[in-house]
């Protein structure tokens, strides 16, 4: 898994290059380059005289690999071989390093024992790669195994781009190394390098331990270009230890100075996350490239503080905060329009204090109910509403777009399910506007007769299997009956799973919803997300008989 993990990062940190009779081309522009340091060259030729492997000389040379190899570099080595093949008719052999002597002319790919290898990756770093001849030796590797892969991919790349002209590969004299643009040369913790620190998690997975340890690897990798390896036990101490694991204790940061260990600790998932950003950004904010860390810091902070992106937790998620309310027949009241006001106030009080990105209303049938709400609310917000039918949908559209919407009879008055009223899905697709992301979101209000219950939620997902069956989605709403009454596993088949009961962390997971009778009717079901957290707001200044639950979820 770490291989994979580090395989990933160093693919997402990389350099694509391609080479042109006129010299090196870098393709991928999203990426800072730099030059590093030159790599001494074995010969003292003019640029004009610079080594050229050409297509004419291509059958005199060898290609060289290390006597070990990992999978992934031996299925980049094989599809060069390939390449080689279908674009220039070469077959070349293939010796390990350890077979024979070395000849005038190779290709050496990845850490072989040869001397231009050796030269050459003496001076790389762990993400860095080099393509390049030293002498009549054309040397690929990188600083780690993923790095190795990418060059040799590379290489493979330059093969279709020269395969009609003379040039194989040309170099001038001053060799290039490709890189990411380090800020620092070196990063110290409490004044010792992290090159000689290794990070540890807490064994349990339940709480995502080992990513937050990946955050900080990856946070290190980007500040410095230096890779701290990662442990799931201590075993002996050779240097200094970054642990990473769940406390009893709030969000904190400490350290063991006479033992150089630095632990990152919190009493939920939410918590050692926060201690997480808040050792990553030190790190990567650092001007002076020294870290500290001395005695026990204790975090306070809100939600909306945390940002499931930085640093690249879970590489390429994103976060959505949702909300799901029942308002009591909003706009419906026989008490006047006065009363209207006053209550559409405490509604979006109650919204405004968790400011989620996506609200699930129930009981809310009138646009103008809708637009009252909306009025109150802190920020851009706008409604799916088709009047004197609920339930509805606010979203912020600062953050998303809406592309899509509908909604469908789920149950008829009367029906053979024994329905008591009609019954409506509504649905809407959202894209973020930050990433371009997609996903669904499902409001209902569904019947309190258990048959009916049963069977407008199999309607739900039924819909959702055929209509949009592989994109996120999130189910809100006022279910009418409790757990025991709802088709749970029917939920789960279809990969539903409950934020109340997933969410590492918590507020009030077991309070009532709906506290006149003491049960909990409103829950917010989940596909393609990772709850990170959930709560059940207070009945303080709670105009409505149901109380709201919104959690924080997490997408790819």
């Amino acid at each position: 898994m770490k291989k994979i993990f580090a395989m990933f990062l160093a693919l997402l940190m990389l350099l694509t290059a391609s080479c042109t009779d006129g010299g090196w081309l870098i393709e991928d522009s999203s990426e800072t380059t730099t030059e590093t340091e030159s790599v001494s060259a074995s010969d003292e030729s003019s640029e004009a005289d610079a080594p050229i492997l050409s297509v004419s000389s291509l059958a005199d040379y060898r290609i060289v690999v290390p006597s070990s190899c990992t999978d992934e570099e031996e299925a980049a080595i094989a599809k060069f071989v390939k390449a080689l093949d279908d674009d220039f008719k070469t077959t070349l052999t293939i010796k390990k390093d350890l077979e024979g002597t070395p000849a005038e002319k190779e290709i050496l790919l990845g850490v072989t024992n040869r001397t231009e290898t050796q030269t050459v990756w003496s001076s790389l770093k762990y993400d860095d790669y080099f393509i390049g001849m030293q002498g009549e030796k054309l040397v690929v590797l990188g600083g780690s195994s993923a790095a190795t892969v990418v060059a040799i991919q590379s290489l493979t790349k330059i093969i279709s781009t020269n395969k009609n002209g003379e040039a194989f590969f040309w170099n001038a004299k001053d060799r290039t190394v490709y890189h990411h643009s380090y800020v620092l040369k070196d990063l110290k913790i409490n004044g010792i390098s992290v090159s000689e620190y290794k990070l540890v998690y807490a064994a349990s997975q339940q709480n995502r331990e080992n990513v937050y340890a990946e955050v900080l690897q990856k946070a290190i990798l980007q500040i410095c270009g230096i890779y701290v390896p990662i442990s799931d036990t201590l075993g002996k101490m050779n240097g200094g230890i970054i642990y990473v694991g769940i406390s009893d204790t709030q969000a904190k940061l400490t350290a063991d100075e006479d033992q150089d260990i630095i632990c990152i600790c919190g009493v939920g998932q939410l918590d050692l996350f926060y201690a997480t950003q808040v050792l990553a950004g030190r790190l990567t904010s650092s001007a002076t490239g020294n870290v500290t860390v001395r005695s026990s810091e204790v975090f306070s902070y809100k939600s909306s503080d945390l940002n499931l992106t930085a640093y690249g937790v879970y590489p390429q998620y994103v976060t959505v905060k949702v909300m799901s309310y029942n308002v009591q027949n909003a706009g419906n009241d026989k008490s006047g329009e006065s009363s209207h006001d006053a209550k559409y106030r405490k509604l979006a009080a109650k919204i405004n204090s968790e400011a989620p990105g996506i609200v699930a209303l129930q009981e809310c049938a009138k646009s103008d109910a809708a637009n009252g709400i909306i009025s109150y609310l802190q920020g851009s917000y706008a409604a799916f509403v088709i009047q004197d039918i609920h339930p509805v949908i606010l979203y912020n559209t600062t953050l998303y777009d809406r592309v899509a919407q509908g909604y469908r009879k789920i149950g008829s008055e009367n029906d053979e399910n024994g329905s008591k009223y009609d019954r409506y899905l509504f649905w809407a697709k959202f894209r973020c506007k930050d990433s371009g992301k997609e996903f669904v979101v499902e409001s209902v209000h569904i019947d309190y007769v258990t048959k009916a219950c049963k069977a407008q939620l199999h309607a739900i997902v039924d819909f959702m299997q055929q209509n949009h069956p592989n994109i996120p989605t999130v189910l809100l709403g006022d279910f009418n009956v409790t757990e025991s009454g709802l088709d749970v596993q029917y939920l789960t088949n279809a990969g539903y799973s409950d934020a109340r009961k997933t969410a590492a962390s918590a507020q009030n997971r077991d309070e009532p919803t709906f506290p006149k009778k003491g049960t909990i009717l409103d829950f917010i079901f989940a596909k393609g997300f990772t709850a990170l957290s959930f709560k059940t707001l207070t009945a303080e200044n709670n105009p409505s008989d149901h109380l709201p639950i919104c959690s924080l979820l997490a997408f790819r």
